[in-house]
């Protein structure tokens, strides 16, 4: 039977894989079955001991009935059977993970699957073909996709709040073996269904939009690109700055220093695609007026008021962040095309900055207090030891000593480090 494999359980690769096997009424298809790649072992014994993936207002996704998992890490890999032929791959994992994420099924793919990336910013389709299919003759097909779903993290891993009903926009990235039409032009199906070499998009796309949850719609190649810059602009205003200043996405509407950083985040992105020819080819200059992609940041930060966005959310949990797909792919549009973008640069440097001080204080904190438990232990042990006279050990009351003192200093800088901590972080 036809199989989907869902690379990244995320909270929207999680999504996916539940929508993919909700069930359809005739004359509809039954749903395919949906293997979920995960990188370790307990991982699969979490889902395992939830019984499936459990999405807050919908019906369960039952684990065994069509729904399995694959540890899929380099250790397993290597000590484990050769795994099979995938037909069907969609990425769900964060940008910054999804290069080494794809690197393990690599060598299961061939130039009849299909893989289709579904991750914020842009630059991972650039990256994973030239890192593995260089050869467009010995690709596999590739659909490039952006979500509106709002989707937030539950009780357990596989436990998830579909806080926001959205859409899924695909587009088939042009390739020799699908007839490109021209501008807004979608692709023939039953072209692609005739066609062995990609008789698997036509199934995956189809798959996709029978999932009616989802909300998928298939959009012309310039279409969908314009769909997926638009969205880097506007991630590329609202979560750095949210990251930055620790604030929710509507308090950037009441700040006026920001509109103005605002502005300038929007016009270095579109001069960067207007000055790059494989994007200005496909931009709609319209859609790409700086007055009216303000306008749209500022309805995107007005609709989310209340929310926190990736960014913020990422830094609080000390993971890092996609700031090189979403600002870091706008710089490099620059650097290529000769256009000086010194405000996304900044944004760059400033989310990284705050990225590592989040991650040293959380180092420090650790080492502290695991620093204060081992001298505590000896201090403990110290106090068990004879009295100085009986033992003759006429270095032990100086230990002891310089060890009560270490650990009073400890007690002091843990408490200048949490007095220094902003608020919330």
């Amino acid at each position: 039977m036809n199989k989907i494999h869902i690379l990244g359980a995320g909270n929207i690769g999680c999504l996916v894989a539940h929508c993919l096997r909700v069930p359809r009424l005739p004359p509809h298809p039954p749903p395919p079955n949906v293997t979920l790649l995960l990188r370790k072992q307990k991982m699969a014994d979490a889902l395992q001991r939830l019984g499936g993936i459990k999405v807050d207002s919908h019906a369960e996704a039952i684990l065994g009935n069509g729904l399995d998992v694959e540890v899929n890490n380099p250790k397993v890999l290597r000590s484990g059977p050769r795994r099979p032929h995938i037909k069907s791959l969609i990425v769900t994992t964060k940008a910054i993970h999804a290069l080494e994420a794809v690197e393990l099924v690599a060598p299961r793919l061939s130039p009849s699957s299909t893989v289709v990336l579904l991750q914020n910013g842009m630059g991972v389709l650039d990256e994973v073909i030239q890192s593995f299919w260089p050869d467009a003759q010995r690709r596999p097909n590739f659909v490039v996709g952006t979500t509106t779903h709002a989707v937030k993290t539950g009780e357990d891993h596989f436990h998830i709040n579909h806080a926001g009903l959205g859409k899924v926009s695909l587009g088939i990235v042009p390739s020799p073996f699908i007839e490109w039409r021209g501008k807004g032009q979608i692709p023939s199906i039953t072209d692609l269904k005739q066609n062995p070499r990609t008789q698997s998009l036509a199934w995956t796309i189809a798959s996709l939009q029978q999932a009616s949850i989802l909300g998928c719609h298939l959009e012309a190649w310039d279409v969908a690109q314009n769909s997926q810059l638009e969205k880097l602009i506007v991630n590329a205003c609202i979560n750095p700055l949210t990251a930055l200043f620790n604030c929710l996405n509507g308090e950037l509407l009441v700040n006026r220093p920001l509109s103005a950083i605002i502005r300038t985040i929007v016009t270095e992105a579109i001069t960067c695609i207007m000055s790059t020819p494989r994007l200005r080819e496909l931009a709609s200059r319209d859609r790409f007026d700086p007055d009216r992609v303000y306008s749209k940041v500022k309805s995107i930060a007005r609709s989310t008021a209340f929310n926190r966005s990736s960014m913020l959310q990422d830094i609080d949990r000390s993971r890092d962040t996609e700031i090189d797909y979403i600002n870091g792919y706008i710089v490099r549009l620059g650097q290529a095309a000769g256009v000086a973008t010194p405000v996304n640069d900044l944004m760059v440097n400033l989310v990284k900055a705050r990225f590592r001080l989040k991650t040293s204080r959380d180092l420090s904190e650790r080492e502290i207090l695991a620093e204060e438990a081992r001298l505590q232990d000896e201090m403990l042990q110290g106090k068990d030891r004879p009295p100085l006279e009986e033992s003759g050990d006429t270095d032990w009351q100086k230990e002891y000593a310089e060890l009560q003192k270490a650990h009073a200093a400890l007690r002091e800088a843990y408490g200048e480090l949490q007095k220094s901590l902003p608020s919330g972080v």
